[in-house]
């Protein structure tokens, strides 16, 4: 009964629970009254008698789910069936990996299944991990964590050796994995009875999602390859597109990035088949020789659908060429973007060219203004000079043509002069430094506090440098002064010190 399998596993004496009990951490869940579909599937076969089965739908706070967990083995004719399952599919929640279940519901779900608390192991929550459990009633449990792909699939089941029955569930991401790929579960069971083969099928559901995540990218690959006019969907005559590379390269990364998660994911599940794998093999030599026998046929074929499986994980990861052919599209992006940029700086070239042309003719007919301004300039002002008022060209004296008042000319011209000359040095002057503090703050805002640092560094090594070169050239300027009657001096002093010293 699951009751007296739960209760000899996990109560009393030998509890296997020592790897999850000591992690304090407590998942977190919905509410109590979280409201959602369960899968309920079984199958359970006879020695002479046909095979039953069942695939439900319904919802977890019903009178039927519950019931369904507390139903016994059910018999036939008697006697208890030769092989069989009963798990459950729950969904995840849609920010968590663990099970859609309130702390109360998931222990209930444990308690039924005979299963220990695996969701307290907090660091296999996100990588994903996968252990084979012997509990103290020789059963096994098998624990297989998901990862943060939204294709992964948990696993959490319990296999009785003795009765040759497992109990468990799945939990899946509804919005991408529905029900339905479960549904086939008892007919796969009814042609290869054994209880590793429902852990498989949940990393071949995984799998198959993945490929078929592929080709949507080989796809996009393809029309990426289109727009750019390189690669294996282009033809000869193929004319090079007015696209925005840049849109490209950002589609061509995000491509990319689900790449390598598929390629993860399905790395994952090439480790968790060759897990299986190993524990097949350890199950045969362990269980009882009874259980082996029936097992046996079973057995060889687990195996060969495993072998099958990990060939086509191996040629999954050589699918089209993906891997390569998006890191060479991505070195075509960049050249294209660097071909455009470079037809933009020559088109700017060009533009510049015809602009410095046009300049220079500028300037050229501003230079011949300003020379015929200079040439008439002279004669200019001694006419406009001599056209004041101020000169009495009637009289018949020379000394006499100058007004009395002229005085008045110099004295206002020459302190006005004067005014505009320093108005205009204190108008330079203002914006030189106006510049420079523009100029500084635009560099501080390039480059930081490093470049403060830098040019701090460098003042100081430039006045170094010109102190060393003032000294030296003071030492070449100079090169006796070691030898002036005032050094020689000195130097005496200094020797008759240090014989002093010496002396004992």
């Amino acid at each position: 009964m699951l009751e007296d399998s739960a209760a000899s596993g996990f109560g009393g004496q030998g509890n296997r629970e020592w790897l999850f009990d000591w992690c304090p951490y407590v998942p977190e869940s919905p509410s109590e009254k979280a409201n959602f579909d369960i899968a309920m599937i079984e199958c359970w076969k006879y020695e002479d008698d046909e095979p039953t089965k069942k695939y439900e739908l319904g919802g977890f706070h019903t009178e039927t789910m519950s019931s369904w967990l507390k139903e016994p083995t059910p018999t036939r004719n008697g006697q208890q069936p030769t092989a069989g399952f009963k798990v459950a599919v729950v969904p995840c929640a849609d920010s968590s990996q663990l099970p859609y279940l309130a702390n109360s519901e998931i222990q209930e779900f444990n308690a039924a299944f005979g299963l220990p608390y695996f969701q307290k192991h907090y660091s296999s929550i996100d990588c994903g991990a996968c252990g084979m459990f012997l509990q103290p009633d020789n059963s096994y449990v098998f624990i297989i964590r998901r990862t943060t792909d939204w294709a992964s699939i948990g696993s959490a089941l319990r296999y009785d050796p003795k009765t040759n029955i497992i109990r468990g569930f799945f939990y899946v991401e509804l919005k991408n994995i529905s029900f339905a790929k479960f549904e086939k579960m008892p007919e796969q069971f009814m042609n290869c009875s054994h209880p590793l083969l429902l852990p498989l099928l949940a990393v071949e559901i995984t799998f198959e999602t993945k490929v078929s995540h592929l080709a949507k990218n080989s796809q996009d690959l393809n029309k990426i390859e289109q727009m750019t006019g390189y690669g294996l969907s282009t033809s000869e005559n193929a004319t090079d597109s007015q696209n925005d590379y840049r849109v490209l390269v950002k589609g061509l990364g995000k491509h990319q990035s689900q790449l390598y998660l598929a390629l993860a994911t399905i790395t994952s599940s090439r480790y968790m088949a060759l897990f299986l794998r190993q524990k097949i093999q350890h199950l045969s030599g362990v269980i009882p020789e009874e259980c082996q026998q029936k097992l046996a046929p079973a057995c060889h074929m687990l195996d060969e659908r495993i072998e099958f499986l990990l060939s086509n994980i191996e040629h999954t990861y050589m699918m089209g060429a993906m891997k390569e052919r998006m890191e060479a599209q991505q070195t075509v992006l960049f050249n294209l973007i660097a071909q455009a940029d470079s037809l933009i700086n020559v088109s700017l070239a060009q533009d510049s060219r015809e602009m410095a042309v046009s300049s220079k003719q500028d300037s050229s007919a501003m230079k011949i203004i300003a020379l015929l301004t200079t040439f008439f300039l002279p004669g200019t002002f001694i006419a406009s000079f001599f056209a004041m008022p101020l000169f009495n060209w009637s009289e018949p004296e020379l000394h006499q043509v100058a007004n009395s008042h002229f005085w008045v000319y110099w004295a206002v011209t020459g302190p006005l002069t004067l005014v505009t000359m320093a108005g205009v040095i204190a108008w330079a002057v203002w914006n030189s430094r106006r510049i420079q503090l523009l100029q500084s703050r635009a560099r501080e805002s390039v480059f930081g506090e490093e470049a403060k640092r830098r040019r701090a560094r460098d003042m100081d090594e430039k006045q170094s440098l010109e102190t060393e070169m003032k000294r030296s050239s003071m030492s070449d300027r100079d090169p006796y002064k070691k030898y002036s009657l005032f050094d020689i001096l000195n130097h005496r002093r200094r020797h008759q010190h240090d014989l002093a010293t010496a002396e004992p």
